[in-house]
């Protein structure tokens, strides 16, 4: 059995939970992932994080991403229809993340992969 046919199992369970670990090391220095949710089948996601010096958390949503092969076998993701209940951070989103591929770290790849696919 292959990771990403497991993984495809675990939607909505243990993987998500797996992802968000993972995240809440990714972002430690910005604030705590308190929930990911990702829709492999509309290839959708949100991401609720309360961020370091905030009370409240703040909910990030892609309308739809992305997973990318370059030619040189590097994964990288690309998001778009991005989304913040904060709208400075919803303007910052579409300026500089907003439909440019972001690399996924090596060590994780086939991992990040098999959540996304």
């Amino acid at each position: 059995m292959s990771l990403q046919s497991l993984l495809g199992k675990t939607a909505g369970g243990m993987g998500d939970g797996m992802l968000k670990m993972m995240l809440n090391h990714v972002a430690k220095e910005y604030g705590s992932v308190e929930e990911v949710m990702i829709d492999r089948k509309e290839k959708t996601a949100r991401l609720r994080i309360v961020l370091r010096g905030e009370t409240e958390p703040v909910t990030f949503h892609a309308g739809h991403y992305t997973v990318l092969t370059e030619p040189d076998g590097q994964v990288a993701i690309r998001l778009s229809e991005l989304s913040c209940d904060r709208e400075w951070m919803a303007a910052v989103l579409r300026k500089y993340v907003e439909d440019k591929p972001f690399p996924l770290p090596a060590k994780q790849k086939e991992l990040l992969v098999g959540f996304l696919s």
